[in-house]
């Protein structure tokens, strides 16, 4: 009877500590003609959500696609055609911004020299532009991460390229016009960006996945003027120790703290200040159960943080998670099983109560889904940003 009791009682607590939430598959990807893997997070515009596929479609070379949050409404606004007309981009994989009506993006291959494109389309689908092709060795190669909007500048940044070939951080109008390259990135300084850049009382803030200044090499948060001048390395990683290293995913600067996340050694969770002081690791991952490789940037709501890991997790498929600013209160909210979803690499967006996102692989046709999670709501939302920052 008491081992009954306290059975009842344990499973009792279990159900009351867990988070309530609800979860949808909105789309199931099938490669041909709706896109399949898509590695970028989502953009929401006007009640429409809008993402890219890095591949698939006619061509398998991506498509642009809308769907409603319900799941209804998908439709295909662009489809990527490089391997037929060499010409068009190929593989996107950075998440799309929204202004005005247009969305600005990247491809990372693709375009009239196959090393990827920044581009414009209407959110009706009409439109299309390529507003630069990459190749040159110093214009710079393969942009990975979400530009950044500000007064009619498109900023980001290319992975490879630029004068030393290890990156640079380029801006351009959103005409396409005054295309120029602000930073090359050295082995000393970082290299390899291919996160986002945000825009924060009028400084760039970004990350590079490797290099930075000794004893480092494996990665670094920066900040730069917009004219290119004052960068300044504000931490270099390194694989030693718990503050994780290779930042590759998208950050968040508000109230003078930048947020972000590490893939390499499993991945942290880390703040800072915009000065380059008070780093923390607020989250350390390596139990399986807990989620691995966070992948995909955050999203800040009230004073807890959103985010996703790529791997691992109770079904070892991935998991979104929730953790407080301070450190405290980490919860993996909802883990993946394959058929609603696995592999999860871009963004996760709080719209109205409501997490949006997209996972790489698995669902129906193993080609990734597009997906909602209702979790608690933990406060009202900080105001969104076209560069991130808030």
């Amino acid at each position: 009877m008491k081992t009954s009791k306290l059975l009842s009682a344990l499973l009792l607590l279990s159900a009351w500590s867990l988070p309530a939430q609800t979860f949808n598959v909105l789309h199931n990807f099938t490669n041909t003609p709706d896109g399949e893997m898509p590695a970028a997070g989502l953009v929401f515009d006007q009640g429409m959500l809008y993402g890219v596929s890095a591949f698939g479609g006619s061509s398998d070379d991506g498509t642009l696609f809308k769907v409603s949050t319900n799941g209804t409404g998908y439709t295909v606004l662009k489809t990527f055609t490089y391997s037929s007309d060499y010409t068009d981009g190929s593989m996107p994989e950075a998440s799309l911004i929204a202004a005005d009506g247009v969305l600005f993006g990247t491809t990372l291959m693709g375009g009239s020299n196959s090393y990827g494109t920044v581009f414009r389309i209407s959110t009706n689908g009409t439109g299309y532009q390529i507003l630069h092709h990459f190749g040159a060795e110093v214009d710079g190669r393969q942009p990975y991460g979400k530009l950044c909007l500000d007064n009619g500048i498109l900023y980001g940044g290319v992975g490879s390229g630029g004068i030393s070939n290890y990156g640079a951080i380029f801006r351009i109008s959103t005409e396409g016009t005054g295309y120029s390259v602000l930073m090359n990135f050295s082995e000393t300084n970082g290299w390899a960006p291919q996160g986002n850049l945000v825009m924060y009382n009028g400084v760039l803030y970004g990350t590079t996945a490797q290099g930075g200044p000794a004893p480092g090499w494996m990665g670094e948060v920066f900040s730069m003027n917009t004219d290119g001048t004052g960068f300044t390395v504000l931490k270099s990683f390194n694989s030693s120790g718990t503050d994780g290293y290779n930042p590759q995913s998208d950050i968040i600067v508000t109230n003078g703290v930048i947020y972000g996340t590490t893939d390499g050694g499993g991945g942290t969770v880390f703040k800072m200040n915009t000065n380059g002081t008070g780093f923390t690791t607020l989250k350390a991952f390596g139990y399986y159960t807990d989620g691995n490789r966070p992948w995909g940037g955050l999203a800040l709501v009230g004073n807890t943080l959103y985010g996703t890991c790529n791997e691992d997790g109770t079904h070892f498929d991935g998991n979104v998670y929730r953790i407080n600013v301070d450190g405290t209160g980490f919860f993996p909210i909802y883990n993946f099983s394959g058929a609603d979803g696995n592999a999860l690499r871009g963004d996760v967006i709080w719209v109205d109560g409501t997490l949006y996102g997209t996972s790489y692989s698995g669902g129906s046709a193993s080609d990734g889904v597009v997906f909602s999670l209702v979790p608690p709501p933990p406060g009202p939302a900080a105001p969104a940003s076209h560069c991130g920052g808030w």
